[in-house]
């Protein structure tokens, strides 16, 4: 376990030592290993989709030496929290990074209440980027994971549910938000009790900004509690992979944080997108006034199940990973599949299915799915919508949701090159969709991104909207669906009976003959030097706030 470092106002640390102290000798209560952590947090030996400790700690004293991280964090109460691997989810100040051992260290800012991301060439033996993130929070690493359910355990609200009875509590989910409260802004987390005799576990939301808990409540769900009668997949990362057919080229890795990554996929030999990843699920249950944000990887509360598969279809193949945690489908356990499947004509469709159960009944999921996607190149891109009985080339970002009015042969969406070639896009699934469109900035995701947003009023990737133009752009588009648990007929429920996720997507087809580009360029050779870059200041700049219009709040919730 790599050390950390704190640093906090005086008259703080003796409290917190005190704090700890007591929790610690508190008698009677079984704690277990905390489920569903970063692998990264329990591991110290070096593994595919792990750093060795010696790596971890070699990363934080480069990071911490670094002057421009030092004035980034100004003094202010922070926590260095864990360093990650880097595979090929990296901007172009850190394209070294392609050839040599790279970390990605988190450090979270607990006043401003940001993560500041330092991007460590570890051959080099520099700092390459800087990356302070406003709203977002790392995933809890063993020490936080452990005090967050000490002090759960000693809690008066907690210990007068619990009613002396045996529990065990556990790490599972993990980062956790309110719509209102300090945990609409603070970094929350969710440890869950199970309680003798009890077969709905106890959900308990601790501030570590506070270091209190300010939530308590029985979990609303029929599915089983308890011991998971089923074999757990091997600890390990999926192995990475090319895929040569029909026409396609497409790279895939897994990440830490952010699903599985496809990157630089051709058609043809042309480039199509960039990169494709899958950074968070959000759930939220209006009968409990809480939720979870779920990270999927191989760092994340969502570990990969199994090996990546590569499945042929009629006409083409399917690239799938299957996310589960070890319990599914037991109460508060998740389970989610990303996948993409290429057609030989050159349409290609990603997708991602929700399983649940979760923790309630009434589960509102988000997937946030991104994609850097470049029709005949990157630059020059252009985004239309269709709306009444026409196509609309909309001036500025924005969120541009699916509608009900007629389209032309089902498209609602058009991602276009400078030659107006490119795909026509329709929705697969039957869900609300959200398809936001943003000026393509490496700072806002090409790295591994932590777990995003504290304003729970807005789809996150909306924080990066401020009015810039979207057409003959470099265009970055992120799909949201919305996807409502129902039971009857079950719908995002996988308890009892046969799986039923929901699945949701986007079907994108070829219009017009794909622009002659040279091909991307070619992977830097390990003499490059990457120009170290920080953003100069770690205080968020609010941005304009959107339009009423593409803003969807999570109250009042609507079942389908």
């Amino acid at each position: 376990m790599a050390k950390r470092r704190l640093v906090i106002v005086p008259g703080i640390v003796l409290a917190v030592l005190l704090l700890i102290g007591t929790l610690l000798a508190l008698p009677g209560r079984s704690l277990s290993q905390p489920k569903g952590l970063p692998t990264s947090a329990l591991k110290d030996q070096g593994a595919p989709g792990r750093l060795s400790a010696a790596q971890i700690e070699q990363a934080r004293q480069i990071a911490m030496a670094d002057g421009r991280v030092q004035q980034a964090l100004g003094g202010e109460h922070y926590q260095f929290v864990h360093a990650l691997p880097v595979w090929h989810d990296f901007g172009p100040a850190s394209n070294a990074c392609a050839v040599h051992t790279c970390a990605q260290v988190e450090l979270f800012d607990f006043t401003r209440i940001l993560t500041l991301v330092v991007m460590v060439d570890l051959d080099a033996g520099q700092v390459t980027e800087v990356i302070p993130m406003p709203h977002s929070f790392p995933e809890v690493n063993a020490e936080l994971a452990d005090l967050a359910i000490r002090l759960a355990s000693s809690d008066p609200k907690v210990l007068a549910e619990v009613k002396g009875r045996h529990f065990e509590a556990s790490m599972a989910p993990d980062n956790a938000w309110m719509l209102t409260g300090p945990c609409a802004v603070h970094w929350c987390v969710g440890p869950s009790f199970e309680v003798e005799g009890v077969d709905a576990p106890l959900i308990v939301i601790v501030d570590l900004n506070d270091l209190a808990v300010v939530h308590v409540t029985w979990s609303q769900s029929s599915a089983p509690s308890g011991p998971m009668p089923m074999e757990e997949a091997p600890e390990a990362c999926p192995d990475p992979g090319t895929v040569s057919q029909d026409g396609w080229s497409v790279n895939y890795e897994p990440t830490n944080t952010d699903g599985l990554r496809l990157y630089d996929v051709t058609y043809n030999g042309q480039l199509v997108f960039q990169s494709l990843k899958l950074p968070q699920v959000n759930v939220w249950y209006a009968s409990g006034g809480y939720g979870y944000m779920d990270s999927l990887g191989c760092n994340g509360i969502v570990p990969p199940y199994g090996q990546t598969q590569v499945i042929q279809i009629g006409g083409g193949f399917q690239i799938l990973q299957d996310f589960r945690m070890s319990g599914w489908p037991h109460n508060c356990n998740y389970r989610y599949e990303q996948g993409v499947t290429f057609y030989a004509d050159g349409r290609f469709t990603p997708e991602v299915s929700v399983y649940g159960p979760g923790c309630a009944y009434d589960g509102l999921y988000r997937p946030f799915l991104r994609v850097d996607i470049g029709p005949a190149g990157q630059l020059s891109n252009f985004f239309q919508y269709f709306t009444d009985g026409g196509w609309t080339s909309p001036a500025v970002e924005g969120d541009f949701p699916k509608n009900e009015q007629p389209q032309v042969q089902g498209h609602q969406w058009r991602q276009l090159g400078a030659d107006q070639s490119g795909y026509q896009v329709s929705p697969t699934g039957k869900d609300d969709e959200h398809y936001i469109e943003l000026v393509h900035y490496a700072d806002e995701g090409d790295n591994d991104l932590p777990t995003q947003g504290t304003d729970p009023q807005q789809i996150f990737p909306l924080q990066w909207a401020n009015g810039e133009s979207i057409q003959d752009q470099d265009l970055l588009l992120w799909l949201v669906p919305e996807s409502q648990t129902t039971q009857n007929p079950p719908y995002c429920w996988s308890a009892g009976g046969t799986p039923n996720p929901c699945t949701n997507g986007l079907d994108l087809q070829v219009t017009g003959p794909v622009a002659t580009l040279p091909p991307p360029s070619a992977t830097p050779t390990a003499t490059v030097t990457p120009s170290p870059t920080v953003t100069t200041t770690a205080t968020a700049t609010p941005s304009p706030s959107p339009p009423v219009g593409s803003m969807n709040q999570y109250l009042p919730l609507v079942s389908k």
